[in-house]
């Protein structure tokens, strides 16, 4: 008789170990499929690099969002070509990612705001190009974010949610791909009147018209901090030609090694009243 109780008794156990296997298991299902409907997995095409700019070491990615904990940083290989992340579905994030030289040199991040440049390229999977004009964007809203850590994750995202992103980031695209005796470079534009814009509610696309510049053409080759304008100042037509925004000093690093950089400060009131400054560097 006692045998048998024993023999009860593990048979019980076994299946009072098994329901709960089974609940743990529904339970981690349940949570799994919820949680798949609450966030979303995102892929990053990393932009080329120019193969006329210093050797690129590894891209330093930023993902900011409502969420404080959920900020992340992190580095990518230089000869990676994607990475993704999940981020809370259809909230506002906003995706930096700055490129590091192996010589040191700074030049303005490559980005994409979520979910406004993202398609669907397949069920949970969202799909984006990082660009140079994009990281613009993606720059302004890290600065909304980051100027917002004392408002809730709530108050954040309907504030950042009721602004038009897409219609900003198509803006932008369209004014870099105009034909123009100026390039556009959106980081010459006066950034405090366009976060006011953002930050009041009374943002218009003519905050983004790029005004008070001048393109001026130097007898030393010499890199741009905004990756594009490197194509155009390095062909023949427009050999070493940058747009200054008049009165304002611009670093522009000039062509070296890790040992050995210079830099060069320009201020200009006109083609023909410029002020340089050569810097070693790093400062």
């Amino acid at each position: 008789m006692r045998k048998n109780t024993i023999i009860w008794r593990r048979m019980l156990f076994c299946v009072a170990l098994c329901l709960f296997a089974a609940g743990t298991v529904c339970s981690c299902a349940l949570y799994s499929y919820f949680s798949d409907l609450e966030h979303e997995q995102i892929e990053c095409i990393l932009p080329a690099w120019p193969e006329t700019l210093p050797e690129l070491d590894l891209w330093q990615v930023q993902i900011y969002c409502a969420r404080t904990d959920s900020c992340v940083q992190f580095n990518v290989d230089a000869g990676q070509k994607s990475f993704t992340h999940k981020v809370c579905k259809n909230k506002p994030v906003s995706i930096c990612v700055l490129p590091v030289t192996k010589t040191g040199s700074e030049f303005h991040c490559a980005g994409a705001v979520y979910p406004a440049c993202f398609t669907e390229s397949k069920p949970h999977l969202c799909t984006a190009e990082l660009s140079w004009v994009n990281g613009y964007a993606a720059y302004l809203m890290q600065s909304v974010i980051k100027a917002s850590v004392h408002n809730s994750e709530q108050e954040i995202n309907e504030y950042l949610g009721r602004f038009n992103w897409k219609k900003l980031v198509q803006t932008l695209n369209d004014r870099q791909s105009e034909e123009s005796e100026i390039f556009y470079n959106p980081w010459l534009l006066d950034i405090q009147q366009v976060l006011e814009g953002i930050a009041y509610k009374n943002f218009t696309a003519t905050r983004l018209r790029l005004t008070g510049v001048i393109s001026v053409c130097f007898d030393f080759p010499l890199y741009s901090p905004y990756v594009p304008e490197n194509q155009v100042c390095m062909t023949a037509a427009d050999q070493n030609r940058v747009v200054l925004r008049k009165n304002k000093q611009t670093l522009f690093e000039l062509p070296g090694t890790a040992a050995f950089r210079y830099s060069v400060l320009i201020c200009a009131a006109s083609e023909k009243n410029i002020s340089l400054e050569f810097i070693s560097m790093p400062i």
